[in-house]
């Protein structure tokens, strides 16, 4: 676990570390699963995998394995990861929304602004979910992420000018017209 893991290396080093003396590294908030997946990693350089139906299970599981290789600065199984989430979501179907609100809170909450997995999401988001399930579910988002998703959102706007730019437009797009009842 040395070998790829800064938090590791320097838990197992560092006599600063109550980790060095006693032997013991505690980690009480990772789940069992996700620890037995980064065991698998370290062993056999292997990631979790899941029946081909299940786009959910794995994307959470590959998503909580990224927070877990984050948090102990493996650099290498955090790319791995980011790269087998690629691969499983275009596996399966891109029109489901693989990350759901409570999923995407659970990454914002526990990573920094601009970290490759954020980047990811917001990505796919942009990309496959549509607006009318991010609006109707917008309260269930965590606030960093709508923020986050709505700059993603002026970028490709931004990108498209022939279909946003006003004077690219018929101004008559902008008319408002009185309802006629016949």
């Amino acid at each position: 676990m040395t070998e790829t893991s800064e938090f590791f290396r320097a838990a197992c080093r560092d006599c600063a570390w109550i980790e060095s003396t006693n032997r013991t590294i505690k980690l009480p908030e990772i789940e069992p699963d996700v620890f037995n997946a980064y065991l698998l990693w370290v062993h056999r350089k292997e990631l979790p995998t899941a029946p081909s139906d299940d786009a959910f299970e794995l994307v959470e599981d590959l998503v909580r394995l990224w927070l877990l290789a984050d948090r102990l600065a493996d650099f290498r199984l955090r790319n791995a990861v980011i790269d087998a989430i690629i691969v499983g979501l275009y596996n399966f179907t891109t029109s489901l929304n693989v990350f759901p609100p409570e999923l995407a809170a659970e990454v914002w909450s526990a990573t920094t602004p601009g970290c490759s997995i954020r980047r990811l999401i917001v990505d796919y988001y942009a990309k496959h979910v549509g607006a009318t399930v991010v609006k109707d579910e917008v309260a269930e988002y965590h606030p960093d992420f709508t923020k986050d998703l709505l700059v993603k959102a002026i970028e490709v706007v931004k990108n498209d000018e022939e279909n946003i730019c006003p004077s690219k437009r018929d101004s008559c797009f902008y008319h408002e017209y009185e309802s006629r009842d016949e």
